[in-house]
């Protein structure tokens, strides 16, 4: 197993302000004060289903969530252009 691990934001509001669309459950988009922005699915005012994460450096997540943390396939893209790909659970990447 590798250790790597996703630092996410999405977890630092519990009950998000959506910026668009529906934050609570549906698809929105929520825009952090430090800048990172989440686009995707929301059940439960949580990321839950496909979405994007995209940090405020331009490292982007996208793939599938759950609970507000990464899980399922996904692909991590650093700003260095470093991107691992595979599977992922409770924020830690597990490979491919």
């Amino acid at each position: 197993m590798l250790g790597y691990a996703l630092v996410s934001c999405v977890t630092s509001a519990p009950t998000p302000v959506c910026t668009a669309g529906n934050c609570v459950d549906g698809q929105g988009t929520y825009t952090y004060a430090n800048g990172d922005k989440y686009v995707g699915e929301w059940r439960d005012n949580l990321p839950n289903g496909q979405g994007t994460l995209t940090y405020a450096d331009g490292s982007k997540y996208v793939g599938e969530w759950k609970g507000s943390k990464a899980n399922g396939q996904g692909t991590m893209t650093y700003a260095d252009g470093r991107k691992m790909a595979g599977i992922w659970e409770n924020d830690e990447y597990l490979g491919k």
